[in-house]
């Protein structure tokens, strides 16, 4: 398992491990996905880092550009970027915490659809879980915006300088 683990690097534990891990967990709250309690922690883990792909590619694919265009985040000049992440190595891991906020995003809003769905709309045995994952949900976009900030200025700044 360890020889396993060691093969992924931080950019696929943060954006495909732990996505999929938070994503099936919440899918499984009310118990919909039984094949997690009948499989073994190899088959779990590549169940996870798949589900976890699918989401992270969905937040570069759809949510990034849609937030793009509502201008809700918005990019520094790309060769900027490239110059910036020659000068500051911290560029890197702040993009890849950023990535992470992204597809945080998309995994507590697909898993506040599917808490919707599995409960056939009926919002009043799952309020506080509905709540609960809305709030994430919220709070991850205003990171994602926050951060995308933060790395835009601090790029624009190593340029400047």
């Amino acid at each position: 398992m360890e020889s396993l683990l060691s093969l992924l690097n931080e950019y696929e534990l943060f954006n495909n491990i732990f996505p999929g891990i938070i994503f099936l967990y919440f899918s499984n709250l009310e118990n919909y996905i039984p094949i997690l309690n009948k499989i073994d922690i190899y088959e779990k883990l590549l169940l996870y880092y798949f589900i976890g792909l699918i989401i992270s590619r969905i937040g570069s694919l759809f949510l990034e550009p849609f937030f793009l265009k509502l201008e809700i985040i918005k990019f520094a000049d790309y060769s900027k970027f490239l110059k910036a992440e020659e000068k500051d190595n911290k560029i890197h891991i702040l993009v890849l915490v950023n990535n992470m906020y992204r597809s945080f995003c998309i995994v507590f809003l697909f898993s506040f659809l599917w808490l919707i769905f599995k409960n056939n709309f009926l919002f009043c045995s799952s309020l506080p879980k509905l709540l609960t994952i809305l709030f994430l949900f919220f709070l991850f976009i205003y990171s994602y915006r926050k951060q995308t900030e933060y790395i835009r200025k601090r790029i624009e700044n190593n340029i400047e300088n």
